[in-house]
């Protein structure tokens, strides 16, 4: 947590996908600090969330569940995700991006950031601190607490084939006439599904009695962001690791899905030396199917690859 209110309309969450299944279920425990929300029935955090920041899928049409952004490299969690591989959340209490079109407020970084204008302009008695507290404090204490770990591999899979939609939207031609196994990357993908769909299932049998049973699958949910990291780093940031998620290079404040391959394919065509720059694509590019196909791995059974071998 960095700045925990920079409005008072809504909740806002930033989160690698593991994180995304608790922050939902989290913000519906949360008291709405919101009277005039409370009032119209909307009596969760989650609800105004929903309310104010639905998430639309690529037809505008709504998923039925709160928008999480992508993590950019703006606050201390930065190093956490792109050098240890630790899965991270961000929130604040935001304002309403349809009523105002401002991500932070104006004396934000100035000497006229102090408390006195902080509790006079935007949280009075403090309520809206207090909510961010309590959601940070859930957060936590679902994760120390559960016997497994509240954390949605699923969400994983789902975030996989929107950021491989939003690719081929921006880059699939130019990809397509330039590697020839640019369609693989959606065949690992549909693998790495398929893996986390066989995890889930020994979830449903597996003998909760067993202390050794638990720590081995917490130990693979807990690794699997770990999975994602390249030790060489990102063709041009060597420093951040994260295959599939980094800071725009624009902007470091945002997030970027595959920030490796929209680093290299940026402004390719103005390159002094576009084919050098796209052998490195597919140097790149194969690193992704490598690292999605071995993530996707680090969910099997640990006795699987024996059998395999055998």
């Amino acid at each position: 947590m960095d700045v925990p209110v920079i409005g008072n309309d809504t909740l806002h969450v930033d989160a690698t996908p593991l994180m995304h299944r608790l922050a939902y279920e989290t913000a519906k425990k949360v008291e709405n600090p919101n009277p005039a929300e409370r009032a119209a029935g909307r009596t969760s955090v989650y609800d105004t969330w929903l309310r104010v920041e639905p998430w639309m899928d690529e037809h505008g049409q709504s998923k039925g569940v709160p928008r999480i952004g992508s993590l950019g490299s703006g606050s201390d969690y930065a190093p956490l995700l792109q050098r240890a591989g630790v899965t991270t959340f961000d929130l604040w209490y935001a304002v309403d991006p349809k009523r105002y079109d401002v991500q932070w407020y104006a004396l934000y970084h100035t000497e006229y950031e102090v408390f006195d204008i902080y509790k006079s302009q935007f949280d009075r008695d403090f309520e809206y601190l207090r909510a961010v507290a309590r959601v940070s404090a859930e957060v936590t204490r679902s994760l120390a607490d559960s016997l497994l770990l509240p954390l949605g591999l699923s969400d994983y899979s789902q975030a996989l084939h929107k950021i491989h939609h939003s690719l081929d939207n921006d880059y699939g031609a130019a990809l397509r006439n330039n590697l020839q196994n640019f369609d693989q990357l959606l065949e690992v993908i549909t693998e790495f599904g398929q893996d986390v769909d066989d995890f889930e299932r020994r979830l449903v049998t597996l003998d909760s009695n067993n202390p050794y049973i638990i720590r081995q699958i917490n130990d693979q949910m807990m690794l699997l962001e770990r999975a994602f990291l390249d030790p060489a780093g990102l063709p041009l940031r060597p420093l951040k690791k994260h295959l599939l998620f980094a800071e725009n290079a624009n902007n470091r404040y945002a997030g970027s899905s595959f920030p490796g391959l929209g680093d290299l394919l940026f402004q390719i065509d103005f390159d002094p030396d576009p084919q050098g720059r796209w052998e490195r694509v597919q140097q790149h590019f194969s690193v992704i199917l490598h690292t999605i196909q071995s993530a996707g791995a680090t969910l099997r059974e640990v006795n699987r690859f024996m059998m395999e071998t055998l």
